[in-house]
C-alpha cells in the first residue's frame, strides 16, 4: 500500500457532514445526514449499521467523492479526496461494479490497468489476487453466468487489486444467500492481517458483530458509536422482554420502550432480583416474555425506539 497519511492520522473523518436531497417532482427536499461526525483511525474495521433510509448509502456517496456535502467536511487519508487520495480508495457498491459479457480475468485486468499498472503487472496482481481468492475455476467464466456469491468475491477482487488504504462497502452483501454471504465476511476479515481500513455498511446485526466498532445510525445522524458489545452490555447483563402488545407499564416503574410485539426493559441497573420479580408477576398473570442477554438490535430499540429487525422484515 502507498498511503497518503501517517498511522496518527485519521484514515476516515466527518466532521457535522449533512447532505440535503433537493426538492423534484413534487418532492419535498429531504436531509439525508443531519450533522454526522465521525473518525476511523487506519487498520479499523468498522460497521456502519442502520435500518434502510438512514442515510448509510448517502454517506458512502460523499466518501466517494460522487456527492459534494451540503455542509460540513470528508477528509480521507489526512486531507480532502484527490486524485491521489481517489487512488487510494477501493469501493463495493450494493450492485456489482463489473462487465457481465466479459470473463473474470478480463474484467479485473482491465481495472488494474485503469488504475495505471502495465499489462504485464496487471497480470501478475490479477493472477495473486484470483488464488487468495479460490477463484481459478471461474477466472475464464463471463461474469454474467456467476452466482451472486461468485460475483461479489470477483467484485472484492476488484476493489482489492490496487492495493488500497481505504476499503468502502455499502450493503455489499444484498441478495446473497447465508453461504455466499459467509464466505464473503469471511475475505473481508482476511484483511486483517494487512493495515487496510474497512468501512462497511449493513443492516444485518450478525454482520456488524464481526466488526471492531459499530456505528448506529438513525435519521441521518449517529445515535451511538462503540465496539459490539459495549452497545449491548450498555443495557446491563440481561434485560427482560414483554413479547405482548395489550400490557402496559406503570408509569412509575423502570425504564421501557416499545418493542414491534411489546415491551423492552431498558434500565442497565436492573438487578436480579428485580428481574425475578417481574418474571413471577408476569407469571402469574399469564404474559409472555424472556430474559436474554441485550443484543444490538436491543441497544438501537433503546436509542431510537424502532428495531433494526422490524426494518429488515418489512424490507424483506
Amino acid at each position: 500500500m502507498n498511503s497518503t497519511a501517517t498511522q496518527s492520522t485519521p484514515a476516515l473523518s466527518a466532521s457535522d457532514l449533512k447532505y440535503t436531497y433537493p426538492s423534484r417532482r413534487g418532492a419535498a427536499a429531504h436531509d439525508a445526514l443531519r450533522g454526522l461526525n465521525c473518525t476511523i483511525a487506519p487498520g479499523e474495521h468498522v460497521a456502519l449499521l442502520g435500518p434502510n433510509g438512514s442515510g448509510k448509502s448517502t454517506f458512502f456517496r460523499v466518501l466517494c467523492g460522487l456527492l459534494s456535502p451540503t455542509a460540513g467536511s470528508v477528509d480521507i487519508l489526512g486531507g480532502p479526496l484527490d486524485r491521489a487520495r481517489r487512488g487510494q480508495l477501493g469501493v463495493v457498491f450494493q450492485h456489482a461494479g463489473l462487465d457481465d459479457a466479459l470473463t473474470v480475468e478480463r474484467n479485473l485486468i482491465d481495472h488494474a490497468v485503469l488504475y495505471g499498472m502495465t499489462i504485464r503487472e496487471a497480470r501478475r496482481r490479477v493472477d495473486t489476487m484470483i488464488e487468495s481468492h479460490a477463484l481459478q475455476d471461474q477466472r475464464g467464466r463471463r461474469v454474467g453466468v456467476l452466482s451472486g456469491g461468485w460475483k461479489r468475491r470477483v467484485d472484492l477482487c476488484r476493489a482489492l487489486l490496487h492495493e488500497p488504504d481505504v476499503v468502502l462497502l455499502d450493503e455489499p452483501t444484498v441478495g446473497l444467500d447465508p453461504g455466499a454471504r459467509r464466505q464473503f465476511l469471511d475475505q473481508l476479515a482476511a484483511l486483517r492481517e494487512s493495515s487496510c481500513t474497512v468501512l462497511m455498511s449493513t443492516h444485518l446485526i450478525d454482520e456488524a458483530e464481526r466488526f471492531d466498532r459499530v456505528v448506529l445510525v438513525h435519521d441521518g445522524r449517529i445515535v451511538a458509536d462503540d465496539t459490539p458489545a459495549a452497545l449491548r452490555h450498555a443495557l446491563g447483563d440481561h434485560r427482560i422482554t414483554v413479547h405482548d402488545r395489550k400490557w402496559q407499564p406503570d408509569a412509575t416503574s423502570e425504564k421501557w420502550v416499545a418493542t414491534p410485539d411489546g415491551w423492552m426493559n431498558t434500565d442497565a441497573a436492573l438487578s436480579t432480583n428485580a428481574l425475578a420479580q417481574h418474571a413471577e408477576r408476569f407469571i402469574d398473570a399469564g404474559i409472555a416474555f424472556s430474559i436474554a442477554p441485550p443484543t444490538l438490535d436491543d441497544a438501537f430499540i433503546a436509542l431510537t425506539g424502532t428495531s433494526l429487525t422490524a426494518h429488515e422484515e418489512a424490507s424483506s
